[in-house]
């Protein structure tokens, strides 16, 4: 996979110490291997995840900001929903990556 997600209860955050090739061209020279979430929360009840990474230091391609809203299935074993919108540096979004549960297919249709 591109990152594996760590929910450390104290410090949650993103692995990329094994990023996909294409992933690994994208990356600023000095991006590190362990990013951690900012202004993160966690609710057991709705099992939902929200927190945001800053990438001003290494920006990944065009994006600084990476805002995280992640729903997690019953047993809290996978997103099942929820998106993470990407932020160019003038504030605008350059992109939004969709969770889907596993075995659906997100179309641009």
């Amino acid at each position: 996979g591109v990152a594996s997600y760590h929910f450390d209860p104290q410090r949650p955050y993103m692995d990329f110490s094994e990023p996909l090739q294409w992933w690994r061209a994208t990356m600023a020279e000095n991006f590190p291997i362990r990013v951690y979430f900012e202004d993160w929360d966690f609710n057991p009840r709705s099992r939902v995840f929200t927190g945001r990474i800053d990438l001003t230091a290494f920006p990944f391609g065009n994006e600084v900001l990476w805002v995280f809203h992640m729903v997690f299935d019953a047993t809290f074993s996978s997103i099942v929903g929820g998106s993470v919108l990407c932020f160019a540096p003038d504030g605008s979004i350059a992109d939004e990556r969709r969770y889907v549960p596993h075995n659906e297919r997100v179309s641009d249709e």
